[in-house]
Protein backbone atom coordinates (compact mmCIF):
# COMPACT_ATOMS: atom_id res chain seq x y z
CA UNK A 1 0.00 0.00 0.00
CA UNK A 2 1.14 3.38 -1.12
CA UNK A 3 0.15 6.00 1.51
CA UNK A 4 0.57 10.32 0.52
CA UNK A 5 0.68 11.90 3.67
CA UNK A 6 0.55 16.11 3.03
CA UNK A 7 2.25 17.51 6.14
CA UNK A 8 1.41 20.41 7.74
CA UNK A 9 3.20 23.66 7.04
CA UNK A 10 5.18 25.00 9.91
CA UNK A 11 5.43 28.49 11.48
CA UNK A 12 7.87 27.99 14.56
CA UNK A 13 8.90 31.38 15.51
CA UNK A 14 5.57 34.07 16.06
CA UNK A 15 6.12 34.28 19.70
CA UNK A 16 10.25 35.21 18.56
CA UNK A 17 11.85 38.55 18.89
CA UNK A 18 14.17 38.07 15.80
CA UNK A 19 17.97 39.44 15.76
CA UNK A 20 18.70 42.90 15.43
CA UNK A 21 22.36 42.40 15.24
CA UNK A 22 24.63 39.19 14.83
CA UNK A 23 25.98 39.95 18.35
CA UNK A 24 22.67 39.72 20.50
CA UNK A 25 21.11 36.32 21.44
CA UNK A 26 17.11 36.41 20.89
CA UNK A 27 14.84 36.87 23.32
CA UNK A 28 12.39 33.95 23.65
CA UNK A 29 8.54 34.11 25.26
CA UNK A 30 8.13 31.60 27.62
CA UNK A 31 4.97 30.56 26.07
CA UNK A 32 6.71 29.32 23.02
CA UNK A 33 6.64 25.58 22.45
CA UNK A 34 9.18 23.31 20.63
CA UNK A 35 9.74 22.98 16.77
CA UNK A 36 9.03 19.87 16.44
CA UNK A 37 5.49 18.71 18.49
CA UNK A 38 6.40 14.70 18.70
CA UNK A 39 2.93 14.43 19.91
CA UNK A 40 0.63 15.70 17.31
CA UNK A 41 2.56 14.12 14.58
CA UNK A 42 2.53 10.12 16.21
CA UNK A 43 -0.94 10.21 14.13
CA UNK A 44 0.39 11.01 11.03
CA UNK A 45 2.10 8.30 10.96
CA UNK A 46 -1.03 5.70 10.72
CA UNK A 47 -3.68 4.41 8.84
CA UNK A 48 -5.77 5.94 11.67
CA UNK A 49 -9.12 3.96 12.81
CA UNK A 50 -12.46 5.21 10.88
CA UNK A 51 -15.90 6.02 11.79
CA UNK A 52 -18.19 6.21 8.75
CA UNK A 53 -17.65 4.32 5.71
CA UNK A 54 -17.99 6.15 1.80
CA UNK A 55 -19.70 4.04 -1.11
CA UNK A 56 -19.79 3.73 -5.10
CA UNK A 57 -23.14 2.16 -6.38
CA UNK A 58 -21.29 -0.85 -6.45
CA UNK A 59 -21.35 -0.99 -2.90
CA UNK A 60 -17.63 -0.62 -2.72
CA UNK A 61 -14.97 1.24 -0.19
CA UNK A 62 -13.67 4.49 -1.98
CA UNK A 63 -13.12 6.59 1.63
CA UNK A 64 -13.73 6.72 4.98
CA UNK A 65 -14.22 9.75 7.59
CA UNK A 66 -12.97 9.32 10.97
CA UNK A 67 -13.71 11.13 13.73
CA UNK A 68 -11.24 13.98 13.63
CA UNK A 69 -13.49 15.20 10.46
CA UNK A 70 -10.88 14.00 8.22
CA UNK A 71 -11.44 12.26 4.95
CA UNK A 72 -9.26 9.76 3.59
CA UNK A 73 -10.50 9.01 -0.08
CA UNK A 74 -9.28 5.54 -1.70
CA UNK A 75 -8.77 5.75 -5.75
CA UNK A 76 -7.02 3.52 -8.09
CA UNK A 77 -3.78 4.62 -9.34
CA UNK A 78 -2.06 2.03 -11.60
CA UNK A 79 -3.69 -0.72 -9.18
CA UNK A 80 -2.11 0.58 -6.24
CA UNK A 81 -3.87 1.96 -3.37
CA UNK A 82 -3.50 5.76 -2.73
CA UNK A 83 -5.09 7.15 0.22
CA UNK A 84 -4.90 11.02 0.52
CA UNK A 85 -6.06 13.13 3.28
CA UNK A 86 -8.72 16.18 2.87
CA UNK A 87 -9.64 18.43 5.69
CA UNK A 88 -13.45 18.66 5.85
CA UNK A 89 -13.31 21.95 7.38
CA UNK A 90 -11.44 23.58 4.28
CA UNK A 91 -12.52 22.17 1.02
CA UNK A 92 -16.10 20.94 -0.12
CA UNK A 93 -16.59 17.20 -0.11
CA UNK A 94 -18.52 17.67 -3.92
CA UNK A 95 -15.31 19.38 -4.85
CA UNK A 96 -13.36 16.70 -3.67
CA UNK A 97 -15.21 13.41 -4.95
CA UNK A 98 -15.50 15.31 -8.32
CA UNK A 99 -11.62 14.80 -9.26
CA UNK A 100 -11.94 11.14 -8.17
CA UNK A 101 -12.26 9.63 -12.14
CA UNK A 102 -15.55 7.84 -12.84
CA UNK A 103 -17.16 8.42 -9.56
CA UNK A 104 -19.17 10.76 -9.82
CA UNK A 105 -20.72 12.62 -6.61
CA UNK A 106 -24.51 11.88 -6.72
CA UNK A 107 -23.86 8.29 -6.22
CA UNK A 108 -21.79 7.98 -3.27
CA UNK A 109 -23.17 6.96 -0.03
CA UNK A 110 -22.22 7.50 3.87
CA UNK A 111 -22.87 4.63 5.95
CA UNK A 112 -21.36 3.28 8.96
CA UNK A 113 -18.49 0.96 9.94
CA UNK A 114 -17.40 -0.89 12.68
CA UNK A 115 -13.61 0.72 13.18
CA UNK A 116 -12.43 -2.68 14.51
CA UNK A 117 -12.59 -3.18 10.88
CA UNK A 118 -10.36 -1.22 9.75
CA UNK A 119 -6.84 -1.94 10.40
CA UNK A 120 -4.29 0.16 11.38
CA UNK A 121 -1.16 0.45 9.49
CA UNK A 122 2.24 1.73 10.78
CA UNK A 123 3.85 3.75 8.47
CA UNK A 124 7.33 3.37 7.19
CA UNK A 125 8.90 6.85 7.05
CA UNK A 126 12.51 8.02 5.53
CA UNK A 127 13.53 11.34 6.56
CA UNK A 128 16.60 12.16 4.32
CA UNK A 129 18.91 14.80 5.97
CA UNK A 130 22.20 16.46 4.03
CA UNK A 131 25.16 18.32 6.21
CA UNK A 132 27.64 20.60 5.52
CA UNK A 133 26.52 22.44 2.64
CA UNK A 134 25.94 24.95 0.76
CA UNK A 135 28.07 23.10 -2.45
CA UNK A 136 27.76 22.65 -5.46
CA UNK A 137 27.01 19.16 -5.14
CA UNK A 138 23.96 20.35 -2.94
CA UNK A 139 22.24 21.47 -6.93
CA UNK A 140 22.49 17.90 -8.19
CA UNK A 141 20.75 16.69 -5.11
CA UNK A 142 18.24 18.93 -5.12
CA UNK A 143 17.84 18.07 -8.90
CA UNK A 144 17.46 13.84 -8.09
CA UNK A 145 15.00 14.93 -5.12
CA UNK A 146 12.73 17.12 -7.72
CA UNK A 147 12.82 14.19 -10.35
CA UNK A 148 11.97 11.60 -7.41
CA UNK A 149 9.36 13.97 -5.81
CA UNK A 150 10.75 13.85 -2.62
CA UNK A 151 11.03 16.39 0.22
CA UNK A 152 14.11 16.25 2.04
CA UNK A 153 15.60 18.49 5.28
CA UNK A 154 18.98 20.37 4.64
CA UNK A 155 21.36 20.94 7.98
CA UNK A 156 23.66 23.95 6.52
CA UNK A 157 26.23 26.28 7.71
CA UNK A 158 25.76 29.70 6.65
CA UNK A 159 25.43 31.23 3.62
CA UNK A 160 28.85 33.36 2.58
CA UNK A 161 28.44 34.42 -0.78
CA UNK A 162 25.89 35.10 -4.09
CA UNK A 163 26.44 31.19 -5.41
CA UNK A 164 25.42 29.81 -1.67
CA UNK A 165 22.79 32.25 -1.21
CA UNK A 166 21.20 30.74 -4.92
CA UNK A 167 21.03 27.61 -2.95
CA UNK A 168 19.98 28.29 0.09
CA UNK A 169 17.08 30.23 -1.92
CA UNK A 170 16.78 26.99 -4.16
CA UNK A 171 15.78 24.83 -1.11
CA UNK A 172 13.29 26.89 0.62
CA UNK A 173 11.52 27.22 -2.68
CA UNK A 174 11.39 23.75 -3.49
CA UNK A 175 9.48 23.00 -0.33
CA UNK A 176 12.31 21.61 1.61
CA UNK A 177 13.17 22.06 5.07
CA UNK A 178 15.92 24.36 6.14
CA UNK A 179 17.40 23.45 9.43
CA UNK A 180 20.57 24.93 10.94
CA UNK A 181 24.34 23.42 11.18
CA UNK A 182 26.01 26.16 13.09
CA UNK A 183 27.04 29.75 11.25
CA UNK A 184 30.72 28.55 11.61
CA UNK A 185 30.81 24.50 11.89
CA UNK A 186 34.58 25.75 13.86
CA UNK A 187 34.22 23.34 16.92
CA UNK A 188 36.83 25.01 18.54
CA UNK A 189 34.56 27.98 19.02
CA UNK A 190 31.07 26.24 18.83
CA UNK A 191 32.30 24.45 21.75
CA UNK A 192 33.98 26.53 23.70
CA UNK A 193 30.88 26.87 26.38
CA UNK A 194 27.26 26.58 25.20
CA UNK A 195 26.77 30.47 25.00
CA UNK A 196 29.31 30.64 22.37
CA UNK A 197 27.67 27.39 20.55
CA UNK A 198 24.12 29.73 21.28
CA UNK A 199 25.49 32.69 19.34
CA UNK A 200 26.58 31.22 16.49
CA UNK A 201 23.54 28.63 15.62
CA UNK A 202 22.03 32.27 16.06
CA UNK A 203 24.17 33.78 13.55
CA UNK A 204 23.58 30.90 11.09
CA UNK A 205 19.30 31.33 11.86
CA UNK A 206 20.05 35.05 11.23
CA UNK A 207 21.97 34.40 8.00
CA UNK A 208 18.90 31.96 6.56
CA UNK A 209 16.36 34.71 7.91
CA UNK A 210 18.03 37.73 5.91
CA UNK A 211 18.26 35.45 3.09
CA UNK A 212 14.67 33.77 2.64
CA UNK A 213 12.30 34.96 4.87
CA UNK A 214 12.04 31.48 6.14
CA UNK A 215 13.26 31.00 10.16
CA UNK A 216 13.96 27.62 11.47
CA UNK A 217 14.96 26.75 15.10
CA UNK A 218 15.89 22.62 14.35
CA UNK A 219 19.37 21.66 14.28
CA UNK A 220 21.87 19.35 14.15
CA UNK A 221 25.49 19.68 16.44
CA UNK A 222 28.54 19.24 14.63
CA UNK A 223 29.73 15.92 14.97
CA UNK A 224 26.27 14.54 16.15
CA UNK A 225 24.97 15.40 19.70
CA UNK A 226 27.39 12.22 21.04
CA UNK A 227 30.64 13.60 19.65
CA UNK A 228 33.54 13.37 22.33
CA UNK A 229 35.70 15.91 19.73
CA UNK A 230 34.25 18.88 21.96
CA UNK A 231 35.38 17.70 25.16
CA UNK A 232 38.73 19.43 23.76
CA UNK A 233 37.09 22.63 24.10
CA UNK A 234 34.11 23.10 26.85
CA UNK A 235 34.99 19.98 29.11
CA UNK A 236 32.96 16.70 29.64
CA UNK A 237 29.52 18.39 29.92
CA UNK A 238 29.59 20.97 27.66
CA UNK A 239 26.93 18.86 24.99
CA UNK A 240 24.70 18.61 28.19
CA UNK A 241 24.79 22.51 29.04
CA UNK A 242 24.35 23.08 25.33
CA UNK A 243 21.40 21.60 24.83
CA UNK A 244 20.04 22.63 27.92
CA UNK A 245 20.11 26.25 26.75
CA UNK A 246 19.33 25.69 23.20
CA UNK A 247 15.85 24.32 25.00
CA UNK A 248 15.19 27.87 26.66
CA UNK A 249 15.75 29.70 23.48
CA UNK A 250 13.29 27.59 22.26
CA UNK A 251 15.60 25.42 19.60
CA UNK A 252 15.39 21.42 18.97
CA UNK A 253 17.77 19.11 17.65
CA UNK A 254 17.88 16.15 15.58
CA UNK A 255 20.64 13.67 14.95
CA UNK A 256 20.30 9.96 12.70
CA UNK A 257 19.91 6.47 13.33
CA UNK A 258 21.01 5.54 9.58
CA UNK A 259 24.73 7.13 7.50
CA UNK A 260 26.86 5.37 4.60
CA UNK A 261 29.68 6.17 6.00
CA UNK A 262 30.69 9.04 3.20
CA UNK A 263 33.14 10.75 4.99
CA UNK A 264 36.18 8.45 3.69
CA UNK A 265 37.90 9.76 0.60
CA UNK A 266 36.28 8.19 -1.88
CA UNK A 267 32.19 6.32 -1.76
CA UNK A 268 30.83 4.06 -4.82
CA UNK A 269 27.53 4.59 -5.93
CA UNK A 270 27.26 1.16 -4.51
CA UNK A 271 27.95 2.29 -1.04
CA UNK A 272 25.05 4.57 -0.59
CA UNK A 273 22.77 1.41 -0.76
CA UNK A 274 23.69 0.80 2.82
CA UNK A 275 20.84 3.27 3.99
CA UNK A 276 18.56 0.88 2.44
CA UNK A 277 19.56 -2.16 4.95
CA UNK A 278 19.33 0.44 7.81
CA UNK A 279 15.85 1.28 7.00
CA UNK A 280 14.87 -2.01 8.16
CA UNK A 281 16.10 -1.24 11.80
CA UNK A 282 14.09 1.58 12.53
CA UNK A 283 9.90 2.04 12.39
CA UNK A 284 11.54 5.78 11.40
CA UNK A 285 14.75 6.47 9.75
CA UNK A 286 16.56 9.47 9.53
CA UNK A 287 19.85 9.00 7.52
CA UNK A 288 22.81 11.71 7.55
CA UNK A 289 24.05 12.17 3.76
CA UNK A 290 26.73 14.73 3.38
CA UNK A 291 27.05 16.68 0.04
CA UNK A 292 30.93 17.04 -0.18
CA UNK A 293 31.58 17.87 -3.82
CA UNK A 294 34.66 14.67 -3.46
CA UNK A 295 31.18 12.67 -2.97
CA UNK A 296 30.79 12.23 -7.51
CA UNK A 297 28.57 9.24 -7.27
CA UNK A 298 26.07 10.92 -4.25
CA UNK A 299 23.29 12.16 -7.16
CA UNK A 300 23.31 8.16 -8.68
CA UNK A 301 23.44 6.80 -5.65
CA UNK A 302 20.65 8.27 -4.13
CA UNK A 303 18.41 8.18 -6.96
CA UNK A 304 18.53 4.54 -6.57
CA UNK A 305 18.07 4.45 -2.94
CA UNK A 306 14.85 6.27 -3.31
CA UNK A 307 13.64 4.37 -6.33
CA UNK A 308 14.15 1.73 -4.43
CA UNK A 309 12.78 2.11 -1.08
CA UNK A 310 9.58 3.68 -2.87
CA UNK A 311 9.22 0.12 -3.99
CA UNK A 312 9.09 -1.23 -0.60
CA UNK A 313 6.32 1.01 0.58
CA UNK A 314 8.53 3.90 2.61
CA UNK A 315 7.42 7.18 2.46
CA UNK A 316 9.63 10.68 2.72
CA UNK A 317 9.03 13.62 5.04
CA UNK A 318 11.26 16.36 6.88
CA UNK A 319 12.16 16.24 10.26
CA UNK A 320 10.11 18.80 11.63
CA UNK A 321 7.25 15.48 10.93
CA UNK A 322 8.96 13.16 13.06
CA UNK A 323 6.73 11.37 15.83
CA UNK A 324 9.75 10.04 17.63
CA UNK A 325 12.62 11.76 18.74
CA UNK A 326 16.03 10.29 17.19
CA UNK A 327 18.56 11.47 19.42
CA UNK A 328 22.11 10.45 20.76
CA UNK A 329 22.89 10.31 24.69
CA UNK A 330 25.37 12.70 25.56
CA UNK A 331 28.32 11.60 25.38
CA UNK A 332 30.15 11.26 28.82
Amino acid sequence: MWILNISYSNNYNKVCKILQNKNEITSISKSSSNPINYERNKNSNYIIVKESILTNERNECIGFIDKGNKIKIIKSNNDKKIIAFANTKRISLSKTFSKMKNIPFHILTIGSINSDSIQKIKLKKIYLTFDDGPTQMTKEVLDVLEKNDVKATFFFNAAKGKEDEKIIKEIVNDGHLLALHTYSHDYKKIYKNPKAFIEDLEKNRKNFKDITGYDCRIFRFPGGTNNTVSFSYGGKKVIKNIIKLSKEYGYDYVDWNAFPNDTISKVSTKQYSIIIKQAKWNEETVVLIHVFDRNKSLPNGLDNVIKQLKKQGYTFDTVDNLSTEIKFSPAN
